[in-house]
């Protein structure tokens, strides 16, 4: 389920504000059943609140591409061909 959430984050904006107590509450049970992925896990409050923020905004959820024109533009030239002028 983390990895689906974080596979979002480049379409849905607020989406690595609302995935985080379930990543702590992940570790926490790994490390209670000796890194045992089959063994259950109790979620905490804060994780069953991001659950059911996903549920309820992530098919509305989105995020925009562009931001507008650039500001500021940069070039450099990576060749190892020096000139001298």
């Amino acid at each position: 389920m983390i990895g689906l959430m974080v596979s979002m984050f480049p379409g849905v904006k607020y989406a690595p504000l609302f995935y985080r107590s379930l990543e702590i509450d992940k570790i926490k049970a790994l490390n209670e059943s000796r890194e045992n992925y089959n063994s259950v896990m109790i979620l905490s409050v804060t994780s069953v609140i991001d659950l059911k923020w996903w549920i309820k905004n992530v098919e509305s959820s989105f995020k925009w591409i562009s931001h507008g024109e650039p500001l500021l533009s940069l070039y450099s030239d990576a060749s190892t061909v020096h000139t001298m002028s």
